[in-house]
């Protein structure tokens, strides 16, 4: 299990058993993070995921397929405190179109960790 997440990883595997998907209910804004519904939703061919973090730290935004599967990592590095937009063009980490269907992307930042879901339209 990966600290403070939720999440049970094996390589890039995820295990969705268990996740609180941050879609409902879940007020990420209180605690100065938030990861915000991508636009267009659905997606066709791009879409937009906007997060927000309270101050400079490391954020990683990660999709995964229905599988668990990570299949693109769109951010890993230091952002500063405020609202941040990363681009997703419908591609794979190996530069391939993925098909239609469900995704979740997965933001972490330190002891923060949520995902929400997004659908590509093909």
């Amino acid at each position: 299990q990966v600290p403070g997440t939720g999440f049970i990883q094996t390589d890039t595997v995820v295990n969705w058993r268990d996740i609180s998907t941050g879609i409902e209910g879940e007020n990420t804004a209180m605690h100065g993070y938030e990861l915000l519904q991508n636009y267009p939703n659905p997606a066709n061919p791009s879409t937009a995921i906007s997060f927000t973090v309270p101050c400079r730290c490391r954020v990683t935004i990660s999709l995964y397929n229905v599988l668990g599967r990570e299949i693109r990592r769109l951010a890993d590095g230091a952002f500063g405190p405020g609202k941040h937009t990363v681009l997703w063009d419908g591609l794979d980490d190996s530069g391939q179109a993925v098909s239609g269907g469900i995704y979740f992307y997965r933001m972490r930042s330190g002891d923060f960790a949520t995902v929400r879901k997004a659908l590509m339209l093909k």
